[in-house]
C-alpha cells in the first residue's frame, strides 16, 4: 500500500518494511471420507483469511489438474477452485505470489502434500423378511436406495413381477452418490412375489440322495448339475420346472464333503415336511466323494516290490505317490544299497502328502487301515537285481554325493594339469628371454670386433675369403 506522511513531521527520515511471514501450510487431517459436505482446501492448511493476496494453490485429483466444483449443486459456492467434495487422491502445493524478499514461508512447504478421501462404504449385515418390502437391518444411509432386480439383473418395478415368481430387493449407491459412496455385504435379498388370496401352494417332496451309493474319488472333476447327481448320487424328488440347483462349486475333483442346494423357482409350490408343516426354504443336500482305496498288493516285476495300482486309478496315480521303507529281519531300516542278495526284507509304502487326502489304504477284507496313508508290510526276497525296481531316497542321495565326488576330483585334475602347464608356459617364457639377452650381448661383442679390425685397417671379407682358402 502507499503510504502518506502525516504532517508536522521532519522531512527526513528512515524507516524498514520488513518481509512478510507467512505460516507453512499444514494439513490438519480433517477430511478423510466422504460426508457430501463441502471442504475448503486453504482452511484444512491453515491458510489466514486474505491468503489468495499471497499464495497460489495448486490441486491435482486422480493425477489429473483439478477442475474445482462444477454443476449446480455447486452454483452458489465461492472459491470453487480450492474446495473438494468428491473423494479421490488429492494433491495440493503451495506456492508465493512474487515471493522473494517481500514474501517468505516461515519454512519451505512439503511438495504433493496429499489428501485421501475415501468413499463412504456401508455393508449390508442382513435382513429383516417382508417379501418385497424387505428391509436391511439398521438403518440404510441416504447415500443408498431399495430397487427391484431379476436373475439377470434387470431392473424392475412390481407391475413388472408374476406373482409366484422370485426376484431380488437389492440396495444401491444412488446416482447422485455415484464415485463417493460403495455398498458390500448381502446386498440382495431374494423374495416371492405373494400368491394373491384364494391361491394355495402344492406340497411336493423334499429331494434326496441314495445314502447306499458311494462315489469314489478317480481324478475326475464332478460339476454338480442334475445329470451327474441322479447319475452318481442318485438324486431322487427333483423337477428342473420349478426347482433349481444352487452351489459355489463349479467343479469337484478332490475327495471331501461339498454342500448344495435345492430351491424353488416358483412360489407356487413347497416343501412337504411330513410332519404336516411345509416350507418353502432351499434344501442342502451333503455329498461325499470318498477317498480312493488302495488295497495293499504288489507287484514284484524287479528285485524291489512296489504296489500294484489298480486299473482304474492308472490315470491319476503312480509309484511317485509313495515313500518306500525297507526293514531288516531285525527291524533295522536299510536301503536298497545295504541289502544283500538272498536275504529277506519288509516294505512299507507310505502316501505322500500332496496324495494323501485323496487316497487311503485297506486290507485284503476292504478295510481301512488305521493309518491310512500306510500299507501294510510286505516280505520279500532280494534277489540283488535290480532292474524294474524302484531306488530308495538314501540309496539316491548316496549316488549323487559319489557323483559329486567324483566331479569334484575330475575338477581337481583339471586344475592341477591346467597349473602344470601354466608353470611350463612361464618357464619357456624366462628361457627364451635369457636367449635373447644372451644372443644379444653376442651380437654386441661380434660387432665391436668388427670395428677394432676396421679401425686398423684390416676387412673382415677379406679374413673370411683367407679362412676359406685355408
Amino acid at each position: 500500500e502507499q503510504y502518506v506522511m502525516p504532517s508536522g513531521l521532519e522531512t527526513n527520515f528512515d524507516w524498514v518494511i520488513s518481509a512478510r511471514t507467512i505460516d507453512t501450510p499444514v494439513y490438519n487431517g480433517s477430511w478423510s471420507a466422504f460426508d457430501d459436505e463441502v471442504h475448503d482446501f486453504a482452511a484444512m492448511f491453515g491458510l489466514p483469511s486474505d491468503w489468495q493476496e499471497y499464495v497460489n494453490i495448486t490441486i491435482t485429483l486422480n493425477g489429473e489438474a483439478y477442475a474445482g466444483l462444477t454443476g449446480d449443486d455447486f452454483a452458489d459456492i465461492d472459491g470453487k477452485a480450492y474446495k473438494g467434495y468428491s473423494a479421490g487422491e488429492y494433491k495440493v502445493n503451495f506456492s508465493l505470489i512474487n515471493g522473494g524478499n517481500n514474501l517468505l514461508f516461515r519454512s519451505r512447504p512439503q511438495q504433493d502434500i496429499p489428501v485421501s478421501v475415501a468413499k463412504y462404504k456401508y455393508t449390508v449385515e442382513g435382513w429383516t423378511d417382508n417379501d418385497e418390502y424387505s428391509q436391511v437391518i439398521g438403518t440404510l444411509p441416504s447415500y443408498y436406495d431399495y430397487r427391484y432386480v431379476d436373475d439377470e439383473g434387470n431392473i424392475l418395478t412390481t407391475s413388472d413381477m408374476e406373482y409366484g415368481s422370485y426376484y431380488y430387493r437389492e440396495v444401491y449407491v444412488k446416482t447422485k452418490y455415484d464415485g463417493n459412496a460403495e455398498v458390500d455385504g448381502e446386498t440382495q435379498y431374494r423374495f416371492m412375489m405373494p400368491l394373491p388370496s384364494g391361491v394355495d401352494k402344492t406340497p411336493v417332496a423334499i429331494p434326496t440322495i441314495d445314502s447306499s451309493k458311494t462315489v469314489y474319488y478317480d481324478g475326475t472333476e464332478r460339476t454338480f448339475n442334475e445329470a451327474t447327481l441322479k447319475e452318481l448320487f442318485g438324486l431322487d424328488g427333483f423337477n428342473s420346472d420349478y426347482m433349481e440347483i444352487v452351489s459355489d462349486v463349479t467343479g469337484a475333483t478332490n475327495a471331501g464333503e461339498y454342500k448344495i442346494k435345492i430351491r424353488f423357482t416358483s412360489g407356487l409350490y413347497c416343501w412337504d415336511n411330513g410332519d404336516g408343516t411345509t416350507s418353502a426354504d432351499d434344501v442342502e443336500l451333503t455329498l461325499t466323494i470318498a477317498k480312493a482305496q488302495l488295497p495293499s498288493e504288489w507287484s514284484s516285476g524287479g528285485s524291489l516290490p512296489t504296489i500294484d495300482i489298480p486299473d482304474e486309478l492308472a490315470g491319476c496315480l503312480d509309484n511317485s505317490a509313495f515313500n518306500y521303507t525297507y526293514t531288516d529281519e531285525d527291524g533295522n531300516t536299510v536301503s536298497a544299497s545295504e541289502m544283500v542278495a538272498g536275504k529277506k526284507y519288509n516294505v512299507k509304502a507310505t502316501l505322500k502328502d500332496e496324495y494323501a487326502g485323496n487316497f487311503e489304504f485297506v486290507d485284503a477284507s476292504g478295510n481301512v487301515l488305521p493309518d491310512a496313508t500306510v500299507s501294510t508290510s510286505h516280505e520279500f526276497d532280494y534277489s540283488g537285481e535290480n532292474s524294474g525296481g524302484l531306488i530308495d531316497g538314501a540309496e539316491i542321495e548316496k549316488m549323487l554325493r559319489e557323483q559329486n565326488e567324483w566331479y569334484r576330483k575330475l575338477l581337481y585334475m583339471f586344475l592341477g594339469v591346467l597349473a602344470a602347464i601354466a608353470v611350463i608356459i612361464f618357464a619357456i617364457v624366462i628361457l627364451f628371454g635369457v636367449y635373447l639377452k644372451k644372443d644379444n650381448s653376442r651380437s654386441k661383442f661380434v660387432e665391436a670386433a668388427i670395428e677394432k679390425l676396421r679401425v686398423r685397417g684390416i676387412d673382415y671379407n677379406d679374413i673370411d675369403k683367407d679362412n676359406g682358402q685355408h
